[in-house]
């Protein structure tokens, strides 16, 4: 018996649906007349407005979520992008790496040296880090959607990618790599990623002036040498859940650009990779003439609780996990995703399981063992040594000598052994079936079969390997038959004989 993790294995999307729940209001207004830097959290807001021309950003490493009762009008702009890696000074400094805020993993730092180099610079931060700089560029941090870039060369490489567009759990920005250097050139250091914003308001408006975005940073130069630049920070994540969202601004995941080298030719490839791009996801009735970039993930859907529907073809036997519930047997399941703080709405998800039951009997005739289950995969096993008969993965199997035997049947990823069922031929000597003998044996046209010391045989029967008859003939009364085989396919062919009610099959090869 199998068990089966349904929760990982079958549904692409179980976050709890990204629903309205605009909080508490327990922070009451707010209204950004001036930049403001607000440290990262949760945050109930009554309204929620930021003026044109005024930013406002956030400190430290924890993500945010802004609720909102009222309408959030963004006429400003609203951001937890990463920080820009610093630049590298010649015959001074490398850049640092640019500090992420809101969960944004930081940038890897340059590298200086005024008497040795190339040296590396530090590599990127987070789950899709750019690597450093070995070979003077700095590499990208990753997306989602692609790694993050690679400057080329013996250039730093980007990161890995890593998340989904749906933004199914917590994702934000990594760090691009900090440039190399050495030789009294100072390399950039690398952008860090976007942080990770969730915003749930009770409508949003982005006039032509309003800005939301959690880019990732730009990697630092490297100043007037020909060292490397840092490479760019990955775009985070900005999740927007409203009943109506106007969009006439911009709301914005990308990744931050590559440092510039004063070098960017072979053999040193200065300039740094670009960081890859973020993730948007919105929830609402969408509208206006503003840009979302990247798209990606990006489309609108309904607000309200999600069911996710997905038939599984189970094999009987097997047991199916769904949450914390287990299933045995076919029917139609309900199962409820309880919505977290994050956003307050259930999931349901409506399993319909069915189960593959195969017909693992056999029949058996005389010699022939038929497998019952039609179009299915067979492997047909010695049960006294418990392995597989090589070659013998027909529906039909013939036993050559006395034994116990079964077959693995397979159909549609289950499988199911028989019981083992005794062929025996023992109550005959051996001495009885060696007075016949088949000649030629491969044979290309005529197949002599001679009965010696007149033995006494009761059929001579000649299948194809499937089984099919071919020749047969009773009460034997000739001491040399012979069976004309021109026609016959070439392969394999099977004589069974029966002497005194006994059958004992041979193989024919024809040519």
């Amino acid at each position: 018996m199998r068990s089966l993790l349904f929760l990982s294995a079958f549904i692409p999307f179980l976050s709890p649906a990204q629903c309205f729940n605009p909080g508490n209001g327990a922070d009451g207004p707010f209204h950004a007349t001036s930049d403001t830097l607000v440290v990262g959290g949760t945050y109930n807001y009554t309204s929620f407005e930021i003026d044109s021309g005024v930013t406002v950003g956030f400190t430290g490493t924890s993500p945010v979520y802004i609720n909102c009762t009222g309408t959030m009008a963004i006429n400003g702009v609203l951001t937890v992008s990463g920080g820009n890696g610093g630049d590298g000074v010649t015959f001074s400094s490398a850049g640092v790496g640019g500090i992420g805020v809101a969960g944004g993993a930081n940038g890897g730092d340059g590298i200086f040296s005024a008497s040795s180099g190339p040296l590396d610079g530090s590599v990127g931060n987070g789950a899709g880090a750019g690597l450093y700089g070995s070979g003077w560029s700095g590499g990208g941090g990753a997306g989602y959607a692609a790694i993050g870039g690679s400057s080329g060369g013996a250039g730093g490489a980007g990161g890995p990618s890593y998340g989904d567009a749906n933004i199914s759990g917590f994702e934000a920005g990594s760090g691009g790599g900090g440039g190399s250097g050495g030789f009294n050139c100072g390399s950039g250091g690398g952008g860090a990623g976007g942080g990770f914003m969730f915003i749930n308001t009770n409508g949003l408006i982005i006039s032509t002036t309003g800005v939301i975005s959690s880019n990732g940073g730009d990697g630092g130069s490297d100043g007037s040498g020909s060292c490397g630049g840092g490479g760019g920070g990955s775009g985070g994540s900005l999740v927007i859940v409203s009943p109506t969202i106007m969009n006439d601004g911009l709301i914005s995941a990308v990744g931050g650009i590559g440092g510039a080298s004063t070098t960017s030719g072979s053999p040193y490839f200065g300039a740094g990779a670009n960081g890859a791009e973020g993730r948007i996801k919105m929830s609402g009735s969408y509208s206006g003439s503003g840009t979302i970039d990247p798209a990606a993930g990006s489309t609108p859907t309904f607000v309200g609780p999600v069911t996710d529907s997905v038939t599984v073809n189970m094999c009987d036997g097997d047991s199916i996990t769904v949450l914390s519930n287990v299933y045995y047997v076919a029917g139609v399941y309900n199962d409820t995703l309880s919505g977290g703080a994050m956003n307050g709405c259930d999931s349901v998800i409506v399993t319909t399981l069915t189960t593959e039951v195969l017909d693992a009997t056999i029949s058996v005739n005389g010699a022939i063992y038929s497998a019952n289950q039609a179009g299915a995969a067979y492997q047909w096993i010695n049960c006294g040594t418990n392995s597989a008969i090589t070659g013998e993965t027909n529906q039909m199997f013939t036993a050559l000598s006395s034994g116990s035997y079964a077959v693995v049947v397979t159909l549609n990823n289950c499988s199911d052994t028989s019981a083992c069922i005794l062929f025996d031929n023992s109550g005959l000597t051996d001495d009885a079936f060696n007075n016949i003998v088949f000649y030629p044996n491969p044979t290309n046209n005529f197949l002599n079969i001679e009965i010696q010391n007149s033995q006494k045989v009761d059929k001579i029967v000649l299948t194809d390997i499937v089984g099919k008859v071919i020749y047969e003939i009773t009460e034997v009364n000739e001491a040399m038959l012979e069976v004309d085989m021109t026609s016959f396919e070439t392969g394999i062919y099977l004589v069974r004989i029966q002497i005194d009610g006994i059958d004992k099959t041979f193989k024919i090869m024809k040519n």
